[in-house]
């Protein structure tokens, strides 16, 4: 992985650019997957990606590849300097100074394949005897390992290495004729050794889809709280910072001040049990 990030680096450097930064990553991840109830599916998939970045006079190019011979990195680079030529000028486009190599590593880096068969045998077990109602639809199970490279011109050398476990469940329950919406939990770990069951909120989730069955609708209109359980949170919140993010530059600041009166309006903290309530003002 060295010599291919060295490689384009000083590729990057021949090819004109003044300042370089690249990014090799290369990912492995091992996936178990239930379908209707049945364990439907085991696989391993590789992925690697090196970006590209070039800056030219205060002209910033990016480029992604994912084939590694010397003769594709060369016409990345070039096409870094031509992207950098056509941009707009931005002194704020640059790059890390020299800092002490590094490499950082969290998680595991080799998945337990075994412990992660047993540990969602040991779910579904506990789901269709604790909840006999409920419906696992999907589960998506995978490890995933990631190491990445860093470097830059100006002698920035860092690897990290990560590895987690994922679980996400969707599920719903039925009753004769009755049936709840669906609903999902997700969980990460860097290891497994407490039963997916007693991780997050997953089996209060589970717990809740049964009840969901007998619903009522509001019989009027009311002003007053409206309680969001914590679930709903990076929802809410991840509306606010897309909206955020997508707003265009020049109408920022003005939509800022009211994005930021709406979100302290909308959320007031009780620390005893991390539940969020709604103001309706």
């Amino acid at each position: 992985m060295k010599k291919i990030i060295e490689y384009a680096k000083k590729a990057i450097l021949k090819a004109g650019a003044d300042k370089v930064a690249c990014t090799f990553i290369k990912s492995e991840k091992h996936e178990l997957n239930v379908v209707s109830g049945e364990i439907s599916l085991f696989r391993t998939t590789f992925d690697t990606n090196l970006y590209l970045s070039g800056i030219l006079e205060n002209k910033k190019g990016t480029i992604t590849i994912n084939k590694l011979a010397e003769s594709e990195i060369d016409a990345a680079a070039d096409q870094v300097l031509d992207f950098a030529r056509s941009s707009k000028a931005d002194k704020a486009n640059d790059i890390a100074e020299m800092q002490e190599s590094k490499e950082f590593q969290s998680g595991p880096i080799e998945a337990d394949l075994e412990k992660m068969y047993f540990r969602l045998k040991e779910f579904m077990e506990h789901a269709e005897e604790a909840y006999p109602k409920a419906i696992i639809e999907e589960i998506n199970f995978d490890f995933s390992k990631r190491t990445s490279l860093i470097m830059n011109s100006n002698g920035v050398d860092f690897k990290t290495k990560k590895g987690v476990y994922t679980f996400v469940v969707m599920f719903t329950s039925k009753e004769g004729t009755k049936t709840s919406s669906f609903n999902y939990a997700a969980y990460q770990t860097k290891d497994m050794d407490t039963p997916f069951k007693d991780c997050g909120s997953i089996d209060r989730l589970l717990e809740q889809s049964s009840e969901q069955l007998e619903t009522f609708s509001i019989p009027e209109k009311f002003v007053g709280n409206v309680i969001f359980t914590p679930d709903c949170l990076d929802t809410v919140i991840g509306n606010i910072t897309d909206y955020l993010y997508q707003t265009a530059v020049n109408h920022i600041n003005i939509q800022l001040n009211n994005v930021i009166l709406f979100s302290t309006c909308l959320f007031r903290f009780k620390s005893t049990n991390a539940s969020t309530s709604f103001c309706s003002t």
